[in-house]
């Protein structure tokens, strides 16, 4: 039987990320309870019911989509598990390893809590993010040693109708030589 040579790329950069299949299957995701997002946002109010979720595998729903800059694989099949992209420092390149979202308020005039849920692959370094949020365009610099949920929250703008958006930075240097992976953007507003 020949090799696979998407495997064969695949496993290789697996094996510089150092990662296994196994391990990359095996990675955990932890999302915020709904009672986290209402203390993030600041509210006694309750959530939406409806929110948005984009993955790798589904980058698109409706007018909301998410922007990979310098990933190193994008993993888009069916399970979970491998419905990821997998970033780096170590890669150098025109942009620091971001994801970006952008879509229509589910809410207008609301707060809106955006959820990059991410995983560090080593947890004996620092990792360095840079969380903007969109259209006002303010940032925040963050540092995190385990994985995560990493939230950007848009503030309501009076009788502004257009679209927002957040996106996460990884700001470590090539030196460095860290990897994450995002696995899913969720975001919600409050009623």
């Amino acid at each position: 039987m020949p090799d696979d040579p998407i495997r064969a790329s695949r496993l290789g950069i697996l094996e510089k990320l150092g990662l296994t299949e196994r391990r990359l299957s095996g990675l955990k995701v932890r999302e915020l309870t709904d009672n986290q997002r209402i203390k993030i946002i600041g509210t006694d109010l309750e959530l939406t019911t409806s929110s948005i979720t984009l993955t790798p595998g589904k980058p698109r729903i409706g007018k909301s989509h998410l922007t990979f800059l310098t990933p190193v694989l994008v993993l888009t099949e069916e399970l979970a598990s491998n419905n990821v992209a997998l970033f780096t420092s170590s890669v150098p390149g025109a942009t620091f390893p971001s994801v970006q979202i952008e879509f229509p308020q589910i809410k207008k005039n609301k707060p809106h809590l955006v959820e990059f849920n991410v995983s560090l692959f080593d947890k004996s370094k620092t990792y360095k993010f840079r969380v903007f949020h969109f259209p006002l365009g303010g940032f925040q610099d963050i540092s995190l040693t385990q994985t995560q949920v990493i939230t950007a929250l848009v503030p309501a703008i009076p009788n502004f109708s257009g679209d927002l958006g957040a996106s996460i930075q990884q700001r470590n240097t090539v030196g460095e030589n860290i990897g994450w992976s995002l696995h899913s953007v969720r975001v919600t507003s409050i009623s």
